[in-house]
Formats: structure tokens, sequence, C-alpha cells
């Protein structure tokens, strides 16, 4: 689907440092960036706090069902 950059996050990203250098060489082939997310967990957090809301949530339902 043609993605340009994987945004990671959440606890994995704390130890990409490990693994970094394989996942990039990997993904360099397909023309893919990997960038940090600066929220980690709390992006999820505010996600779902989000979704708490009806009409935000209504507003976007149509689109979840095509994830």
């Amino acid at each position: 689907f043609n993605c340009e950059v994987l945004v990671m996050g959440g606890n994995i990203s704390n130890a990409y440092p490990l693994f970094r250098d394989a996942m990039e060489v990997g993904l360099a082939g397909i023309g893919v960036k990997v960038r940090i997310s600066e929220l980690k967990e709390t992006a999820a957090m505010i996600g779902s706090a989000h979704l708490v809301d009806d009409t935000f949530y209504h507003r976007i339902l149509p689109l979840l069902t095509l994830m």
C-alpha cells in the first residue's frame, strides 16, 4: 500500500536499538523508514480516551470497518 514510514511506539520501541540495524536494512530494500513515537504507551491511552467521545466514535466508525 506504498507505506513510506513505520512508526513504532510502546515498549517495543525501547528495545529498538537492539534490532535497529537489521530492521532498517530490511526495510530500506522496500523504501520504508522507521520512526520512534515520542508518546510511546501514552498514544494508546490518548486514542482510547478519544473513543469515549460518542460524537468522535460515530464519525470514525465507518473507517474502522475498513481496517
